[in-house]
Order: C-alpha cells, then sequence, then structure tokens
C-alpha cells in the first residue's frame, strides 16, 4: 500500500461516513419519516456487528458494539422519561463523557480472542462494573466524583460550544489522537474504524442537549465499525498475519500489471528452521518481524512475504544500479541488529524491582542472503525475471550467504 493510500485510509471511508451524519442527522433535515429507520438501523447494525465480530472471532468490535449499544440504551431511556434535563440525566451524561472515550480507545488495542472463549467473556466483567458505577453516579450516590467530573478547568466564551464536562471532552480528545497514532504506526484498519466510532460518540454526546438524536450517530458509529471488520477480513486475506505484509499472490499481480522496467530482489533469512527450531516459534516470527521491519524502510520499495522464510522487494522506479546499495546497506542492517532471546520466565512487561539473571543472557542475530534480477522491458514474462532472481539468490546461499548477488 503506497504511502498515500495508508494516509487516506485514515480519513476514509469513515470520516466520510462522519461527517454525512453530521450533515443529515440534525433536526430540520432528517425527515420525520426517516427517523423510525434510523432507530431499525440501529438494531440491526448491533445484531450484524455482533454477528460478523462472532464469525471473524473480532472481538474488539463486538466489545466497542456492545459499548455504543449501551450508551445509546442509556441515552434513549433518559429521553424517554424526560429525564435528560435533570441531576440523574446530567450525571449520566458526564459519565459516558469520561467512560466512553476511554473504553473505545482501551479496546482498540486488545489482541484479538474469540467472543465465546473465557478470555472473551471476561472482557465483559469491566463493562458490567462500569454499568453499575454510572447506576451509582446517576442516583447521586458519589456526590465527589460528580463534582470531579464536571469541574470546570478554564472558564471563557471559547469554553461554551459544548454542555459536556471538560474531563469529557479531554477524554475524547485523548482517545483520538491515542488511535490515531496507533493507526501511523500500526496500520490497523479496526483502529481506523475505533477512531471514527469515538467521532461519532462524541457527536451523540454532544447534540443530546441541542436535541439531536443520538441513536443515529451511535448507529453510524457501529457502521463504521462494521466496515473496518470487512476491510481488515479482507485485508488479511491478501497480508500475512505475522509481517503484516502482502504476500505472493499480490506480489505476481503486481508484476503483471507493471509495464515499466523494474527491478527485483529475494531476501532469504539465513538458517531460519535452525532458529526456530532451537529458539520456538515466537523467537522466529520475533525475527521475521524485524526482518520485515527493515525491508520496509528501504525508500522506493514494496516489501512481500514471499515463502515461509523469504521476503520479495520491488523497486517500481529504480535500476539495479540504483536499488542495489539500498539492499546492501539493509543487508548489513539487519546483521548488526541482535535482540535478547526472552526466557520461559521472563514476563512480558518490564517490573518495578529488577531482578538478577538466573541463567545465561542469549543475544541472538540473524543474516539475509538477497539474489536480485531487473526487469528492463514489459516482453518479458514475469515468471522469467523471478527465475533470474531465484537464481541470483540460489548463488548467494551457495557462496557463504549473507551477501547481495543480482
Amino acid at each position: 500500500m503506497s504511502r498515500v493510500r495508508r494516509d487516506l485510509a485514515l480519513l476514509l471511508p469513515g470520516g466520510f461516513v462522519v461527517l454525512a451524519a453530521l450533515l443529515l442527522l440534525r433536526p430540520g433535515v432528517t425527515p420525520d419519516a426517516v427517523r423510525p429507520y434510523v432507530d431499525v438501523s440501529a438494531v440491526v447494525v448491533l445484531v450484524l456487528g455482533m454477528f460478523l465480530g462472532w464469525h471473524h472471532g473480532r472481538s474488539r468490535v463486538v466489545l466497542g458494539l456492545l459499548l455504543l449499544g449501551a450508551s445509546n440504551a442509556a441515552l434513549w431511556w433518559l429521553v424517554r422519561h424526560d429525564a435528560l434535563a435533570g441531576d440523574s440525566g446530567r450525571n449520566i451524561v458526564a459519565a459516558l463523557a469520561v467512560l466512553l472515550p476511554v473504553n473505545l480507545a482501551f479496546y482498540s488495542t486488545l489482541s484479538e480472542r474469540g467472543v465465546a472463549t473465557a478470555r472473551g467473556l471476561a472482557r465483559l466483567l469491566p463493562l458490567l462494573a462500569q454499568i453499575v458505577v454510572v447506576g451509582l453516579v446517576a442516583r447521586g450516590d458519589a456526590p465527589s466524583l460528580v463534582a470531579t467530573m464536571e469541574h470546570r478547568w478554564f472558564d471563557g466564551d471559547w469554553t461554551q460550544w459544548t454542555t459536556l464536562p471538560q474531563l469529557g471532552v479531554a477524554a475524547f480528545a485523548g482517545a483520538v489522537c491515542f488511535t490515531a497514532v496507533r493507526y501511523v504506526f500500526h496500520r490497523d484498519p479496526v483502529a481506523v474504524g475505533f477512531l471514527w466510532a469515538l467521532c461519532a460518540a462524541f457527536l451523540a454526546l454532544h447534540g443530546v442537549s441541542r436535541g439531536w438524536d443520538p441513536t443515529g450517530f451511535f448507529a453510524t458509529g457501529g457502521w463504521v465499525l462494521i466496515g473496518s471488520l470487512l476491510e481488515a477480513t479482507c485485508r488479511w486475506a491478501t497480508h500475512d498475519r505475522v509481517t503484516e505484509l502482502p504476500e505472493r499472490d499480490v506480489l505476481n499481480g503486481t508484476l503483471r500489471r507493471l509495464g515499466r522496467p523494474h527491478f527485483l530482489a529475494l531476501v532469504r533469512v539465513d538458517h531460519f528452521a535452525r532458529v526456530k527450531t532451537l529458539f520456538g516459534r515466537d523467537v522466529s516470527d520475533q525475527t521475521l518481524r524485524m526482518v520485515a521491519a527493515q525491508l520496509r524502510r528501504l525508500p522506493g520499495a514494496t516489501a512481500f512475504r514471499y515463502g515461509r522464510d523469504e521476503f520479495a522487494v520491488l523497486f517500481e522506479e529504480m535500476s539495479a544500479r540504483e536499488a542495489i546499495p539500498h539492499l546492501e546497506n539493509v543487508r548489513r542492517v539487519i546483521a548488526s541488529y541482535a535482540f535478547v532471546v526472552r526466557g520461559p520466565g521472563r514476563p512480558r512487561a518490564k517490573p518495578d524491582v529488577q531482578k538478577p539473571p538466573t541463567g545465561p543472557r542469549v543475544v541472538l542475530t540473524v543474516t539475509v542472503s538477497i539474489g536480485a534480477a531487473e526487469r528492463e522491458n514489459h516482453a518479458r514474462h514475469p515468471r522469467h525475471l523471478l527465475r533470474e532472481a531465484h537464481q541470483a539468490l540460489r548463488h548467494a546461499i551457495e557462496g557463504g550467504r549473507n551477501q547481495v548477488i543480482a
């Protein structure tokens, strides 16, 4: 994926959907005859999203939809009983303004678990506990907590644009920034869904005091999450889950489409089978991710996962003379990269109190062999280019490994 497409993926289509909701779902714009369909849409998005999340094992999306649905149910109850302007209504809106963005941002970072597994169901417990807390806040049993949430840190006319508590506005702003930064580093389509679901949830809470129907905005957030789920599913159909690089089929399709001269390199991790046998799958996956990260940084190149221990690097607008120095540089960087192998009893998080090591400290380094070939004209079939790159790679391996042959 090009850099322009990656940047646009942060804005489209989720940003367009939320903007359309902002323009169309305000009072006086949406006809009264359409409002029942908006309520039906909220039910459909919840049921459909729950089913798709369960079917594809996307527990993050399921949790996000449950959170949006519970928030919408709370506001619907307040509006139905004319309690929105009372103390209970203000307390619930204030609590939602703080808890909703924090939870959505947190759910966006979770690793995927099966929805119906014990660990997946355990993730519902914090949500249930917060519902109890919001109930206590609504009853006024926690006055100090309510005062903290509604405290105004800044005064002035510029702060009057929303009735939400300033702590809630800060929570939404922080959650949006956190989710956007996480997407920049991880390129996770589901994170983009949570980003725009946060924006839709903010519009729902911000507009409820202005007479806006929050159901439409919560439904919009749900549709964006479903869209991100489908995009992620399609992405993993063509991308490797370990390295997040596009796979061989994508490379073959790209080579068939290219008409201009280009340069292709095949990269193999030396002695990968031995690394996997000695240190296990986790370390071998970490090795692959490290190599993929270095190949992804090559200027003017697109990296692909080509096989179990192989990668392909395509330079679409470079000749062999221009690309080989970049390959030599990445080969040296990978050879100089070293990481400590995690012991079986070593915690994943850094402890507050460091304990002296009880065993040998294993430092792992790996090297790569690279074979490359250039396609100078469109008449030459891509399979000939791949065959030459394979032959060059074989010469690099037979010649002692850790070198570039073109």
